[in-house]
């Protein structure tokens, strides 16, 4: 009888421990300074998926909005650290906690659909002309409070942000001709499975590539080739056999019809998840 009570409260400590790490959630996790959420599992999942959106130039002092997203993994609950360099993170709201200048969940996120985020503002350091980087790390659960390998975690790609000075923000407004009629738009939907459709502008007839590459630069294929019109444009997308992951699709357009040449080059993140 005694030795069930002592399994009984052992037991209970566990759970009570699992679920008040979780809850609390955990800093020097991201590739900034950490191994990850190892008190869940060693090795990171290739079924969770996690990404940061934000403004990738910012002018140095300034404030901005940045969402970490996280989606895969069992997806009942899930819970975040972000980390940087040199700029000041804060946090949005009463979910979150901010520790040594690095995020992590004060609760759990529960999944409300196939993808969470987190919203967080980030002010770049006093120093143009350089470059931090945002690091992040996502865990998603089963929220039985045991911290196992049922649990999966991943790292998110290195978020680069160049700081520059209010003066460069003037000199590309007043370059004479507008690159920002040139637009390569987000793929919607996104996530997706299998189909997405990728749009951009263009402001006079250009020749144009829309090339697919794996997040380490390999090509995977030519998505649209060839002169196209004025205008907007869409380019339908199967990813029906591709694994799923991150990929990165990249626009190059070359004036035709401009007054000048002009060479335009964006690259945007489409997540597929089957």
């Amino acid at each position: 009888m005694k030795t069930n009570i002592l399994i009984s409260i052992v037991f209970i400590s566990f759970l009570s421990y699992g679920f008040a790490v979780f809850r609390l959630g955990k800093i020097n996790s991201t590739k900034k300074n950490g191994n990850g959420c190892v008190c869940h599992s060693f090795t990171s999942s290739e079924d969770v998926i996690v990404w940061v959106e934000g403004p990738d130039s910012v002018v140095a002092g300034s404030n901005h909005l940045y969402k970490m997203f996280m989606t895969g993994g069992p997806a009942v609950a899930g819970g975040y650290n972000i980390a940087t360099f040199y700029g000041q993170l804060n946090i949005l709201d009463t979910n979150s906690i901010l520790i040594e200048n690095e995020i992590t969940q004060n609760y759990p996120l529960l999944f409300q659909n196939d993808t969470i985020y987190w919203t967080f503002s980030y002010t770049a350091p006093l120093t143009p002309n350089s470059f931090d980087t945002l690091y992040s790390t996502g865990l998603s659960v089963n929220f039985d409070g045991i911290p196992d390998e049922q649990d999966m975690w991943a790292y998110g790609d290195n978020f680069v942000i160049n700081i520059i000075d209010s003066n460069s923000v003037s000199n590309i407004k007043n370059i004479g001709t507008k690159p920002t009629e040139f637009l390569l738009s987000q793929n919607f939907p996104n996530p997706f499975n299998p189909l997405t459709n990728i749009s951009f502008n263009l402001p006079y007839r250009t020749s144009i590539q829309l090339k697919l590459f794996t997040t380490r630069g390999e090509l995977i294929r030519i998505l649209a080739e060839g002169e196209y019109t004025k205008g907007n444009h869409i380019i339908k997308f199967e990813g029906a056999d591709l694994a799923t992951g991150v990929y990165i699709y990249q626009l190059t357009a070359n004036s035709v019809d401009g007054l000048e040449k002009q060479v335009f080059s964006e690259s945007k993140k489409l997540i597929l998840i089957k």
